[in-house]
């Protein structure tokens, strides 16, 4: 009960100090928080200066008035930052791929990831997550030309990435179903 009252005369006796503060504070006054300074510090007690920017005393708008429109900076547009391409080592690299069904249980993409980055001399390899047999075919153009015929559930095919350039391929049982890898020398 003693704590109880400790705290009710502590939160009454603040509530006075802040509103003692306040000064005029009549409704409708333009003086109020006029002796209100802008901090240029860290806060009450510090001697490091303040992480965020100074700004300008707010503006008082009396009652009736519409408050000035808000200034407002552009909208920023990044462009999105492209992947870099994996760590240079002397071993050679592999990178796997995974195939899925159309819906599954994780919400993974038909091939995931469906896209990535390579150096070449890296070998690409695709496992069949999926309960039917699936292939992975490289679309025309490609720095080479691969197809895996079918790979049973479970199973997997590989590709080394000889030539650096952009892969493109699909599913040959789901042309639909895309992805790519780059491949970049080192």
């Amino acid at each position: 009960m003693t704590t109880m009252r400790t705290r009710l005369v502590l939160v009454c006796c603040s509530a006075m100090v802040m509103l003692a503060g306040c000064g005029d504070n009549k409704v409708g006054s333009n003086n109020m928080f006029s002796s209100v300074q802008p901090q240029s510090s860290g806060g009450l007690g510090s001697d490091q200066p303040s992480a965020a920017p100074a700004t300008s005393a707010p503006t008082v708008v009396p009652i009736g008035q519409a408050p000035p429109p808000l200034k407002t900076a552009p909208p920023h547009t990044a462009a999105p930052a492209a992947a870099p391409p994996p760590a240079a080592t002397a071993r050679p690299q592999a990178f796997v791929i995974g195939i899925y069904a159309d819906t599954n249980a994780q919400s993974y993409p038909v091939f995931n990831p469906p896209s990535a980055n390579v150096y070449t001399g890296t070998t690409v390899t695709w496992v069949n997550h999926d309960s039917v047999v699936r292939s992975v075919v490289f679309d025309a153009g490609d720095p080479a030309a691969f197809n895996s015929g079918p790979i049973p559930p479970g199973g997997s095919a590989s590709f080394t990435a000889t030539a650096a350039g952009q892969y493109a391929y699909h599913d040959g049982t789901r042309p639909y179903a895309i992805a790519q890898f780059q491949a970049a020398s080192r």
